[in-house]
């Protein structure tokens, strides 16, 4: 069914045509009698791509170690080889397309092994092969697992057969940083290639067994991925709750003295933009929290379905003496333990995130408090420029009824001239009294209407404010009762009402009153 999938991923794939590019190899050989690790065995070195065939058959330099004791013999092992993903898209082998089909052929690698390797978002699969000549016996085991893709902890992908009959596992690990001096997270001491042989090495009497080389590859995955999110993103939550000075729980138990206030003492510019890039560098935690959630639960679930597949093996008649062993209790033991530590890192995951989360609402809020101090300045500069304005306007009105007396004095309906029969022309008019009779009384009655004015106007501005308060009281208390409100519709048609309700009030009011 693969057939098609497996062509088309063929065709993606970015083959090495640079005849300097080489892979590595891991081989590990178990021995019936005495110690199996020696000075060459297991080995794990450099492979140049034009030595893979003569790898494979096991010639010359390649051939498998000879033990000092004749008696000895060969029950099984490992053989892995690792090429690197030299380019994120398309995917990429540090080996050429010929190299990859044969050592499928000669690996019997799963048909899904190139497809699962383009993923992204993790995948894992068997497929068994079972000797119809043989009373259906299960002759082999194929297993593929591509890790979730996370740079910081491991982009690669793990393709294994494993022949009962042999007992020896043969695979091909693929992915970025996998190999020596590779560009892998500096974080890590040494490439995934180097840690994975480590542990290869470590348990040399489960070479001949087919979990052994899954459960490792989801042993490392599982303690790069603890690592990176109890140091590295727990320090950067620690620190972002820090610097937001909200928090002191946990670490933060031992702080003193009053909560900070980030916009205490700065400029509101200046605090906004601090605000602004803490408030990018709590979205970007919370990301990474959500991503590597994601990747705890992915391998949860690796680990079931290794589960399952190892409850299937011991299950199966074939195969039910070779499996129920020691070594089959300690594989089962450690895929446990580790189902437990990737289901505690996904709780620790979770709870981080919460916390971000948390924090970042009260980051908000204090953006929304800062707005408000922003505002209530705008306010304060607003109402002195109205006062200002006020003052204009009072004075002016102050001069208003002068210069309209003057005015209409100044017409052709009044003449102020002496007359020329006067000995002694007077340069004040004698009439000049007048001016003063209607302007004086005129000033007092504009002043104090509008001083009437005034105050009507505030009783009924304070009794429309009352009124709006008490209707939104009116409608947050209906909204909770009903479920759901209509806060956010009609503000438009409520502004451009509020007079004629204003209005509308009054009316009714002085209705009621008559």
């Amino acid at each position: 069914m693969f057939s098609t999938s497996r062509a088309e991923a063929l065709r993606r794939v970015a083959w090495s045509v640079d005849p300097s590019n080489d892979v590595e190899y891991i081989e590990a050989w178990q021995y019936s009698k005495g110690n199996s690790i020696t000075m060459d065995n297991p080995c794990h070195a450099r492979l140049h791509d034009s030595k893979i065939e003569e790898w494979l058959a096991q010639d010359r330099f390649y051939s498998a170690p000879v033990t000092k004791d004749p008696d000895a013999k060969l029950l099984g092992g490992i053989r892995l080889i690792i090429s690197e993903r030299q380019y994120y898209r398309p995917p990429s082998f540090s080996m050429s397309e010929a190299s990859y089909l044969r050592i499928e052929e000669a690996f019997h690698l799963p048909p899904a092994t190139l497809y699962a390797f383009s993923n992204e978002s993790g995948i894992f699969s068997r497929y068994m092969d079972y000797d119809e000549n043989n009373s259906g016996k299960l002759q082999r085991i194929g297993i593929v697992i591509k890790a979730s893709q996370k740079y910081q902890v491991g982009n690669y992908g793990l393709s294994i057969s494993h022949d009962f009959t042999t007992q020896i596992t043969t695979g091909l690990l693929h992915g970025t940083g996998v190999m020596l001096n590779r560009n892998d997270f500096p974080a890590w001491p040494n490439c995934p290639s180097i840690e994975i042989f480590d542990l290869i090495k470590a348990v040399p009497h489960l070479w001949t067994h087919p979990m052994l080389l899954p459960v490792i590859l989801l042993q490392h995955h599982i303690y790069r991925a603890e690592q990176f999110c109890t140091t590295q993103l727990d320090d950067r939550v620690n620190n972002l709750q820090s610097q937001l000075g909200m928090s002191r729980a946990g670490r933060l138990n031992g702080l003193s003295g009053p909560y900070m206030d980030p916009a205490k003492g700065r400029p509101i510019q200046d605090t906004k933009i601090n605000l602004h890039n803490l408030t990018g560098e709590i979205n970007t935690c919370i990301t990474e929290l959500i991503w590597f959630c994601q990747v705890s639960e992915w391998e949860c679930e690796c680990l079931h379905f290794l589960s399952r597949t190892l409850d299937e093996l011991v299950n199966s008649n074939a195969n039910r003496a070779g499996l129920v062993l020691p070594e089959t209790r300690e594989i089962r033991e450690c895929i446990e333990y580790m189902t437990s530590a990737a289901t505690g890192l996904k709780g620790h995951n979770n709870r981080g995130r919460e916390r971000l989360q948390a924090d970042f609402n009260v980051l908000c809020s204090l953006i929304a408090q800062i707005d408000n101090r922003l505002t209530a300045k705008m306010a304060a500069t607003s109402s002195r420029d109205s006062s200002a304005m006020k003052t204009l306007a009072f004075i002016t009105t102050l001069f208003l009824p002068g210069t309209f007396v003057a005015t209409i004095f100044s017409t052709g309906m009044f003449n102020w001239q002496s007359s020329a029969s006067e000995s002694r022309p007077r340069i004040v008019s004698a009439y000049f009294w007048i001016y003063w009779a209607f302007t004086i009384p005129l000033t007092i009655i504009v002043a104090f209407s509008w001083r009437l004015y005034w105050v009507w106007e505030k009783r009924n501005l304070d009794q429309d404010v009352l009124y709006e308060i008490e209707n939104i009281e009116d409608s947050a208390s209906g909204s909770t009762r009903r479920g759901k409100g209509n806060i956010g519709v009609g503000n438009t048609g409520s502004v451009l009402g509020s007079t004629w309700q204003s209005f509308r009030r009054r009316s009714i009011k002085r209705e009621k009153r008559s």
